[in-house]
């Protein structure tokens, strides 16, 4: 695979991994995608993480493992936790919500030359529930700093198949804490199954020479479908509203005579 460095591959990868990531994850089978500097990481259990007996939980078991592994690949940035959940299985989603989710703890480590730049996307393929004509795209993210410098950011992206919610960014203050929780819903206009859902953390950490600067951060995106009136609701509206409509007209046309 051709090795992209720098900003530029950064950029080239994210965007490919929104565009493409429906289409090369597994049906059905909850993944985690790693890119950092021009380099993927794709951990769909072993040899660094863990399926739950239900498929709906993935665990990054062997942080030690990813982290060096992260330190070859030239990144910066590791992991004290990491892991991804959903409510696929056992009916291939929620005909209340289905949600695809990820969360953990990324540090930037103290003193190291590497880039500071890291995505990390939780994705899963295959959804047949919820279903409807319209629906909508609720996007939840936390950023909670510490010992992070100033300008240090954090940018969490909802997608339904192709549709991307907006960029959530959280930038730190600087300050030896600071917590964020930004949310957004957008609404789906055409509803069709089966699909994917993707929920994606872009970090952009600045080095705390005097320490790990750290990230402790969740991402959730949720598919709900709108409701759609049963047929039996189409028949009351008819049987009251068409009587309604036929005596006002009556009553038009006997002033309009008289």
């Amino acid at each position: 695979m051709k090795r992209l460095r720098g900003p530029t591959g950064l950029c080239l990868a994210l965007v490919a991994l929104l565009a493409l990531a429906a289409g090369e994850a597994r049906a059905g089978s909850l993944e985690l995608i790693i890119v950092t500097n021009g380099h993927t990481i794709t951990i769909a259990g072993g040899p660094f993480g863990t399926y739950s007996p239900d498929g709906n939980t993935l665990t990054v078991t062997n942080i030690t493992g990813l982290n060096t592994t992260l330190a070859s690949d030239g990144s910066a940035v590791q992991f004290n936790t990491l892991g991804a959940s959903s409510n696929f299985a056992p009916s291939a989603g929620n005909a209340a919500g289905s949600t695809v989710a990820e969360t953990g703890s990324a540090f930037f480590l103290s003193g190291s030359s590497g880039v500071g730049t890291l995505t990390v996307q939780a994705i899963q393929t295959g959804f047949q529930l919820p279903s409807g004509m319209t629906g909508a795209m609720q996007s939840n993210a936390t950023a909670n700093f510490a010992a992070a410098p100033a300008n240090s950011s954090q940018t969490f992206t909802s997608s339904y198949n192709a549709l991307m919610g907006p960029g959530l960014t959280s930038t730190s203050t600087g300050l030896p804490q600071n917590n964020y929780s930004p949310s957004a819903t957008t609404p789906i206009p055409t509803f069709v199954t089966p699909f994917s859902i993707s929920s994606l953390t872009s970090f952009s950490l600045l080095n705390n020479p005097s320490t790990s600067a750290t990230d402790q951060f969740t991402g959730s995106t949720t598919i709900s479908a709108n409701a759609v009136p049963e047929p039996s609701s189409f028949s009351l509206v008819l049987a009251g509203g068409i009587p309604f409509a036929v005596y006002h007209w009556l009553r038009r046309r006997r002033m309009a005579t008289s």
